[in-house]
């Protein structure tokens, strides 16, 4: 089996077509999106659309759950701009497309074999709290999410958790002692065994990235391939016309300031 894992579309339809033609190329079985699909960005319908085929795996992300909920409680950090864009995105969701967005889980379970005895769970943000917004991006962080992981799905084969909401690559196993960012190591392969315990971020296929090594039209994503006993994972990254995301960015009226990073 074989699965492309991304995350961040933001509703970036440029992008997103953009990884769609890159990934054929690649002959997936399934594409597992980890959330945050919708916005904000000028095609969070169309992403929608998209991200619930067939070929799609897919987990709501903090977004998701904000724009299909009829009333958002507890506390959400969101700037201004942030919350002005979420009231543009509801008011541009139907009835059915809300409900769609409730129904998608917020963890999802997946067998990387046909025997089911090795597995990966997937999700938005983190195993301990589905409300965090931090990024697991630091070393400890990580080792809390693996812990939890291995403490809590040892024994159902689960020993890879993919997790979305940053914007660059990420790479731990739980031997490891600091983190592995991708961003210059694109194309290795890296060999998942069943001994240890990992964490997969496929960074970003619509948020700009926040990375020195990536250029602002420069998505990324990962492949995992389990052949027999042989489960291997492969970073990629692809190029999409960026001007075009701009140009509908400000056809709909977003600011200035969030359209400069893009540019």
């Amino acid at each position: 089996m074989k699965f492309a894992v991304i995350s961040e579309v933001c509703g970036n339809l440029v992008a997103l077509q953009a990884f769609l033609a890159d990934v054929a190329k690649r002959n997936v079985d399934f594409i597992l999106c980890l959330g945050n699909f919708l916005g904000f960005g000028p095609r969070p319908i169309e992403c929608l659309n998209i991200v619930t085929g067939k070929q799609f795996r897919t987990t709501k992300g903090s977004l998701e759950f904000l724009a299909s909920e009829s009333a958002i409680a507890g506390p959400v950090s969101l700037s201004d701009e942030e919350w002005h864009m979420l009231l543009w995105l509801r008011n541009r969701l139907s009835e059915n497309e809300q409900k769609k967005l409730r129904q998608l889980p917020m963890k999802l379970k997946i067998h990387l074999t046909d025997k089911g005895d090795q597995s990966l769970l997937m999700c938005h943000t983190s195993l301990e709290d589905e409300n965090v917004n931090d990024s697991a991006d630091n070393t400890m962080r990580i080792h809390t999410e693996l812990g939890l992981l291995a403490k809590e799905y040892r024994q159902e084969g689960v020993n890879v958790l993919c997790l979305g909401n940053n914007s660059y690559p990420i790479f731990m196993s739980s031997r490891g002692q600091h983190v592995e960012r991708n961003c210059d190591r694109f194309g290795q392969k890296f060999h998942l065994s069943m001994g240890h315990y990992y964490l997969i971020n496929p960074g970003s296929i619509g948020r700009p990235p926040d990375s020195p090594l990536l250029k602002k039209d420069e998505s990324t994503y990962a492949i995992i391939e389990a052949d027999g006993k042989d489960v291997s994972l492969v970073y990629y990254r692809v190029r999409y016309a960026v001007e075009l995301h701009i140009k509908e960015l400000k056809e709909k009226k977003f600011s200035h300031a969030y359209v400069r990073q893009f540019e």
